[in-house]
């Protein structure tokens, strides 16, 4: 699952669905995933304990709506840490062009002593 657990999706309802919805889908999925009905099913199990926790948020306005607050909350903190995290990338590339600018001057440098001392050694030469 990913970072947020989608309950709508775990129940297979539309974001927008009314509570006579969000109990039939219950009910479906519920029958279906039912450990009586899948014994010795791991994957059953650990399903309709998704499809029961999902029925408890959503079927209580209440818990939804401090579910959906708290969703929010970690969204837009994971938005701030990536923010930062930005930041830090780009004072990084800074820094490394700012690195990479010095080593070209650097090697300008080289470049011209060189030439300097081949031309020295071209008059020696002469």
């Amino acid at each position: 699952m990913g970072l947020i657990r989608n309950y709508y999706q775990i129940l297979e309802i539309d974001k927008n669905a009314t509570q006579e919805e969000i109990k039939k889908a219950f009910r479906k999925l519920s029958l279906k995933c039912h450990p009586d009905k899948n014994q010795g099913s791991k994957e059953a199990e650990e399903k309709f304990k998704e499809i029961n926790k999902a029925y408890q948020i959503l079927s209580d306005p209440e818990t939804c709506m401090i579910f959906m607050v708290r969703n929010l909350t970690a969204l837009v903190l994971v938005v701030q840490l990536l923010l930062i995290l930005l930041d830090e990338i780009k004072r990084e590339y800074a820094e490394a062009e700012a690195q990479k600018q010095e080593l070209k001057k650097q090697m300008l440098t080289v470049e011209m002593q060189s030439l300097s001392i081949l031309l020295v050694i071209n008059e020696f030469l002469a």
